[in-house]
């Protein structure tokens, strides 16, 4: 289960993607930029460093309480990925990717980098991180439902029943576990890595290196919904039979590694001295 803190950073997410499709994007002067910034990259620090009461510091008032009840989780490093204004630069939407160790039950500790959504203020000069309490909160993990309120007396929020985290690991999803190309003539596949996770993903291509073998995707950044295909070519430097490998699609927000076989096809009069069996 994802901390509560994950959760309400994410608390804004649906307005942000409304907001984002219909808002004009106004360059902020550079004075408030700088003050956002510098705000924002205190309260994201001070969870890489474990002083959350340095975090408190820029938390607006009328959110301390819900700060202080939330799970304090920290993190191993962040970065500033988008940040929209509102209300002649008084509000804004901030897109933070937040490097963290994640739990699976099958896989055992990864490494993943979310975008995570939060929202800020500016009151009397400062900038301030805030909450904004909804029925369903959209995480980069999908919904998250705030359970029952504590019976009075009690301290803490209710816990928070959140998506299934193995679903976390099948959000960006590959045409092809399995390609062939030839080993005596040029070839080419193309392969269509799709993204259905909220925010950005990054991907990278990781294989032997193998002379001939060239891989290039046309694009390497996808938002949500977006794919991007892996070409693969093959122009071999000789006609003997070549290994199969096993090559990797690197997701660098969650760290998986989504393997594709590389089959190589053999000359047909050399196929037909092969034994059936």
């Amino acid at each position: 289960m994802l901390s509560r803190l994950v959760a309400a950073v994410a608390i804004g997410a649906s307005a942000f993607a409304q907001q984002a499709a219909t808002d004009v994007f106004e360059k902020a002067p550079p004075a408030v930029d700088e003050a956002l910034r510098a705000r924002v990259a205190q309260f994201f620090q001070a969870h890489v460093d474990g002083k959350f009461r340095v975090a408190n510091e820029v938390v607006a008032e009328d959110s301390k309480d819900a700060f202080f009840a939330m799970d304090k989780k920290r993190y191993l490093s962040f970065e500033i990925a988008r940040i929209v204004y509102s209300a002649n630069f008084t509000k804004a939407t901030v897109v933070t990717a937040l490097e963290m160790d994640w739990r699976h039950p099958r896989l055992g500790v990864i490494r993943v980098k979310p975008p995570v959504t939060s929202l800020w203020k500016l009151e009397e000069g400062h900038w301030y991180w805030y909450v904004q309490p909804e029925k369903e909160w959209n995480t980069p993990f999908g919904k998250m439902i705030p359970g029952p309120d504590p019976a009075p007396g009690t301290a803490g929020l209710g816990p928070f029943r959140g998506a299934d985290p193995a679903k976390i690991l099948e959000a960006v999803k590959v045409s092809a576990k399995e390609v062939r190309l030839s080993s005596y003539e040029p070839s080419t596949v193309e392969i269509t890595v799709t993204n259905t996770m909220p925010g950005k993903v990054t991907l990278e291509f990781n294989c032997t290196p193998m002379k001939g073998l060239t891989a290039k995707f046309d694009r390497t950044e996808l938002n949500e919904g977006e794919s991007a295909r892996l070409r693969l070519q093959y122009s071999p430097p000789d006609p003997t039979p070549k290994p199969t490998l096993t090559s990797y699609i690197h997701v660098q927000q969650t760290g998986q590694n989504l393997p594709v076989i590389l089959i190589f096809a053999i000359p047909p009069q050399v196929e037909k001295l092969i034994p059936k069996k």
